[in-house]
């Protein structure tokens, strides 16, 4: 039988941490027999190795394809107790294959979440931050006094030292769900004796992880002058000035969400009509300030980023192909009591915006 390690281009193993004899020839004959034991202390064991990310993560924006956007370190390696004791000239195949959601994409060294690719990925470092090469198996020979199959827990520290998820595509999907559960699982197989594969390493998030999106940068003006007016302008209750156009420019590059806007009265919280109350520092009075989109008024609602928030709009589908918009709005006054007084008339508004 051909080693795996005489394939040509496969010179990296699954797991530097091995430091057992490889198969050099070209043929295999298992001379011993492996079964699994308990083991005894001081020997390797399988172990479970524990990694917790936070709740929430959202993407840095500059973050290029390949770069780390979240870390897990270990957060505890606990022994089974457990090992499959080989004889002498014994040899197994070692494998390192997906677990539960994750599956295991070789070219790049990803676990990809159910194997969809939704540009972030799982990947395992070790202690000095290259990758784990995720190759499909590989060969091991017990030496002559036999060896007990698993890892000590400074080698697993070493070889697994982090779990990580990197940015493998552009843009990112909000909303993506990393579930918590096992990830990736290394076994041994034995060509002799127990048959039967056994796993001596399942790595496994301890949380569930929710990728936030991406914020988008938005340039507006800071200030909109709506111009003088006459007092003859507003002759009725609803009687309007002319308006002033001006707009929003949103830039959402690496966001790839529904992209919703909410405005707000900071004046007077809670006012969910279409009017903008005066500043304090106003002396105008019987009039108010009204935000149009498209022709028409838009209308307030609370300072939340919230799905379903009140008066809450849809401003456009961000993707890789659109990601960059521009919306034009225009401001008015409109005349709210039956009196109206003459003065400075100033209005603040509040954007909360909603990926969704």
């Amino acid at each position: 039988m051909k080693s795996f390690l005489d394939r040509p281009g496969n010179k990296r193993l699954l797991l530097a941490g091995f430091v057992f004899v490889l198969a050099s020839g070209v043929a295999e004959v298992a001379v011993g027999a492996c079964r699994v034991v308990n083991s005894p202390d001081g020997k390797e064991q399988a172990v479970h190795i524990d990694y917790v990310f936070p709740a929430q993560i959202v993407v840095p924006r500059n973050v290029q394809v390949g770069g780390v956007i979240a870390r897990a370190p270990i957060s505890m390696i606990r022994r089974t107790g457990q090992s499959m004791l080989c004889d002498g000239g014994s040899s197994v195949v070692s494998t390192g294959s997906g677990a539960s959601d994750a599956d295991v994409d070789r070219s790049y060294g990803y676990l990809l979440t159910n194997g969809i690719r939704n540009g972030v990925a799982y990947r395992l470092l070790k202690r000095g931050g290259d990758g784990v090469i995720l190759t499909d198996s590989n060969i091991f020979h017990a030496p002559s006094e036999g060896i007990y199959w698993g890892f000590a827990t400074h080698i697993a520290r070493e070889n697994f030292s982090q779990l990580v998820l990197v940015k493998t595509g552009h843009p990112i999907r909000a909303g993506t769900v990393f579930s918590a559960g096992e990830k990736f699982l290394v076994k041994v197989t034995a060509f002799s004796g127990d048959r039967r594969p056994f796993t001596i390493a399942t790595l496994r998030s301890s949380n569930r992880t929710t990728i936030l999106a991406q914020t988008c940068q938005i340039s507006v003006p800071s200030a909109v002058r709506l111009g003088e007016h006459r007092l003859s302008t507003f002759n009725r209750v609803g009687s309007t000035s002319r308006a002033t156009s001006f707009d929003m420019s949103v830039f959402c590059e690496g966001v790839a969400s529904k992209v919703y806007m909410t405005m707000s009265d900071p004046v007077s919280v809670g006012n969910t009509s279409d009017q903008l109350s005066l500043t304090n520092d106003s002396t105008a009075a019987g009039i108010k300030v009204q935000i149009l989109r498209d022709g028409q008024p838009v209308g307030l609602g609370p300072d939340s980023t919230s799905p379903g928030t009140i008066n809450q709009f849809k401003l456009f589908d961000a993707s890789e192909s659109y990601p960059t918009h521009v919306q034009r709005f225009e401001a008015r006054y409109i005349q709210s009591e039956q009196d109206v007084t003459a003065g400075t008339a100033h209005s603040r508004v509040t954007i909360a915006m909603s990926y969704q």
